[in-house]
């Protein structure tokens, strides 16, 4: 009866244990037992990063009143990302990423009179916290989301009154396509675009007598290209 028990069990386990092991029968009606199959790897990796930002700011009163609005299109930033993540036995993928948007810098001189000039400085800098889903399509063709925060650092800074910085929290959504290609057994080459949004938040300046400008940012859209290598454990 027990040797019953035991082969009952040795028959089943294998059952509940898929992913982890197999069974199979030799010549002579035994069981032997082998573990050849895998739940999936975990992989990390680095990316350079070229990103394209556009955006509007607009600038009104302490009556909220629009004093006039500036477009910034297309402006470029140099950035990188690390990521780490977990590839199953499928063609799923997914991954949390850090990354590091760029900083954008624009300056602007007034001229009033010959000696009187008003200089004015204009900084967006911008980090992220995503989490990523990826789909393996064919011949090493991906697609993927994620959704995540951008912490968003605006400032400016002027030589006629206090300037003034600020850092908005936003809620981030990106879709990407890409393409890897392994260039060996542990090491896939990766390039990917994403098409990224997020809010950049508003920042105040106080020009006296209870009086300020408030310049609001609004939805900030990010076209990036990036490459990089993954490594898988």
């Amino acid at each position: 009866m027990k040797n019953f028990l035991l082969l009952v069990l040795i028959c089943i386990t294998p059952g509940f244990a898929y992913g982890v092991g197999s069974y199979s029968k030799d010549l002579y009606g035994d069981l032997n037992i082998r573990t050849n199959h895998s739940f999936g790897d975990m992989y990390a990796g680095i990316r350079g990063s070229l990103s394209f930002l556009n955006w509007q700011n607009k600038y009104k009163d302490e009556m909220d009143v629009q004093l006039e609005a500036e477009s910034f299109n297309f402006k470029s930033m140099v950035g990188v990302n690390v990521f780490v993540g977990y590839q199953s036995i499928d063609k799923w993928r997914t991954d949390l990423e850090f990354g590091y948007v760029g900083k954008y810098s624009e300056g602007e001189t007034e001229y009033y009179t010959e000696y009187n000039t008003e200089k004015t400085k204009f900084d967006l800098e911008t980090f992220y916290l995503m989490a990523n889903g990826y789909y393996d399509l064919k011949n090493g063709l991906y697609a993927g989301l994620g959704a995540g925060l951008a912490f968003v650092n605006t400032s400016i800074d002027t030589n006629v009154i206090a300037g003034n910085s600020a850092t908005k929290v936003s809620p981030m959504g990106a879709i990407m396509v890409g393409w890897s290609h392994k260039l060996d057994e542990k090491v896939t080459f990766d390039l990917r675009y994403r098409f990224a949004a997020f809010h950049g938040g508003n920042l105040n300046i106080d020009t006296g007598a209870g009086t300020y400008i408030k310049t609001e940012i609004g939805f900030i859209k990010d076209n990036s290209l990036s490459a990089g290598i993954r490594y898988t454990f």
